[in-house]
């Protein structure tokens, strides 16, 4: 059997065209492919090359590094699979300082072998539980914003009813119970239900990074 030689730049070709199928945006597609030009067999080595690399600049990279794969779990585990909440929060911080437009990757250093499956699996639970709590506090949310809205409407309507008949500092009070009801709804709204919905977005970052694992 004849044996082919596929080129250099065939194989860069190719990974760079793996690249732009692994969930970038559109206009990061669009971007990558105007630099390739229209005709994507044409191009030297080099030239490919440079454009992957920049390619693989549009990352965001978080990196850790442990001794083994037990510093990931977390010790109380008896079965050593829950990821410990330590490292999760610490890749969830730096996702958050460095921006996650971009799509993510996470290094794992290694200082001895893993079970590279097991760390992955591991990571998903461990963020699909996050994302399960965010939705639990986001639904608890909702409800007590429609409660305080309730409140804060019955308790006003109750005091422009009775203000002008009744001059007293006890009506005066539920003005200012019922506005301060109608504030916590709106504060709900505009800062904690954007606050969850930051963390869940990371979390979905995280869940979706490439996971790349080196070995000192």
């Amino acid at each position: 059997m004849e044996r082919k030689n596929i080129s250099s730049d065939v194989i860069a070709r190719h990974d760079v065209n793996r690249w732009l199928t692994s969930g970038f945006s559109y206009s990061r597609y669009a971007t990558v492919r105007r630099l390739m030009g229209n005709n994507h067999n044409g191009g030297t080595h080099r030239t490919i090359m440079a454009k992957k690399k920049l390619l693989e600049g549009h990352e965001t990279e978080v990196t850790i590094r442990i001794s083994s794969e037990d510093d990931l779990y977390n010790p109380l585990d008896p079965y050593g699979e829950k990821l410990s909440d330590d490292v999760v929060s610490y890749i969830e911080n730096e996702l958050a300082i460095k921006g996650i437009e971009r799509r993510c990757r996470l290094t794992i250093i290694c200082g001895s072998k893993v079970n590279e499956d097991k760390v992955r699996a591991s990571i998903v639970k461990a963020v699909d539980d996050n994302i399960t709590v965010i939705n639990n506090e986001k639904h608890e949310n909702t409800l007590n914003q429609f409660r305080l809205i309730l409140i804060g409407i019955a308790v006003i309507s109750i005091w422009l009813a009775i203000s002008a008949m009744i001059k007293d500092i006890w009506v005066e009070i539920l003005s200012i119970i019922g506005s301060f009801a109608v504030w916590e709804a709106s504060n709900i709204w505009i800062v904690e239900n954007p606050k969850l919905k930051a963390k869940r977005r990371l979390s979905k970052s995280l869940k979706e990074a490439d996971i790349v694992f080196v070995y000192e």
